[in-house]
């Protein structure tokens, strides 16, 4: 049982505000809890302004407000840590990030990953009426802001971009809250500067071991921080000899090549039979990664009930297989 809670405690997944099959908020807090009894670490989900349909064509524009969702997530639960992964950076006034996640740590009871990242979709910089190619310079300025006001620190000069002069946060988030930056190499200085973990999308073995694990620890070093959380975004897709081989071959697999823009799932992803999936994941922690956040069903390409399924049978199936490791830092 130790050897499954450690492992545990370093798994997330993520649920989301959209779907092929359009969610609830109660089918969200469902899932929720559905991971908290499965014992895992974190239950996270994205937030954008609106769905593009060029990046989901399946033919409905649904989206629930993740700033909503995540309220009922907390209310709905007890144990297991709630992710706002991640609000966007650049689009808003630091103040309100800072004050949104202020209030849902409080509300959880210090149970709140904070997740902020710089966007990538050309509708949330529309809605949000900022520049893209100014989207590094702003989150670094308002990075700076949110985690001086969630340390009670007083800002005395305005910004380029924002004013925050005279701006007091109460109440504060715990010191224990984590903040998680979403992005890849390019954003392991800013993590160093501002967060406690850096967030990227399914990087290869061989960028984890010789690029994002090294480059965060230098970086750590150089700032004087304390090791930072690698936590690597990833998919969850254990099949078993019960499945239907041609819907395995027709539907399942393809949705996941779609997920990786056309390319073939390899040992970087952890996909395939419960004892190759406990083997890739082991490679992942093996190469520097501290932190796993699954993405159960494929970003709602596939229903809610197949990532209650999927987080199931890794529980069930995968975790019993893996060796025993020391567990990660809760950070």
């Amino acid at each position: 049982m130790a050897e499954t809670n450690d492992t545990l405690s370093r798994i997330g997944v993520y649920v989301f505000p959209w779907g092929k099959e359009p969610p609830t908020v109660e089918s969200v807090v469902q899932l929720t809890r559905h991971m908290e009894r499965l014992g895992l670490d974190s239950v996270q989900m994205p937030w954008h302004f609106t769905l593009p349909p060029a990046r989901f064509s399946w033919g409905n524009r649904y989206l629930l407000d993740p700033l909503v969702v995540l309220p009922a997530m907390v209310a709905g639960t007890s144990r297991i840590r709630i992710g706002l992964n991640s609000g966007l950076a650049p689009i808003l006034h630091p103040f309100f990030w800072a004050q949104y996640l202020a209030s849902l740590d409080v509300m959880s009871g210090g149970r709140t990953i904070a997740g902020l990242a710089l966007g990538w979709w050309d509708e949330d910089f529309k809605v949000g009426g900022a520049e893209p190619g100014q989207r590094g310079k702003r989150s670094d300025e308002g990075l700076e802001i949110i985690t001086r006001l969630w340390r009670g620190e007083p800002i005395e000069t305005a910004g380029r971009f924002w004013d925050a002069r005279g701006l007091r946060l109460d109440p504060r988030p715990s010191p224990r809250m984590p903040l998680w930056i979403g992005g890849g190499e390019k954003s392991i200085e800013r993590a160093a500067r501002h967060a406690q973990g850096l967030n990227p999308l399914h990087p290869s073995l061989d960028e984890i071991r010789n690029v994002l694990r090294p480059g965060l620890d230098a970086a750590a070093a150089r700032h004087g921080r304390p090791r930072l959380t690698l936590a690597v975004f990833n998919y969850c897709v254990v099949i078993e000899p019960s499945d239907n081989p041609r819907w395995v071959r027709e539907e399942l697999m393809p949705a996941l090549r779609d997920r990786l823009h056309g390319h073939e799932p390899d040992d970087s992803i952890v996909w395939g039979s419960p004892e190759q999936c406990a083997e890739r994941l082991g490679k992942l922690f093996a190469a520097g990664a501290d932190y796993i956040l699954f993405d159960g069903n494929l970003h709602g390409w596939l229903p809610e009930q197949f990532s209650e399924e999927q987080m199931s049978r890794f529980v069930e199936r995968v975790v019993p297989l893996l060796s025993q490791r020391p567990a990660a830092r809760r950070s």
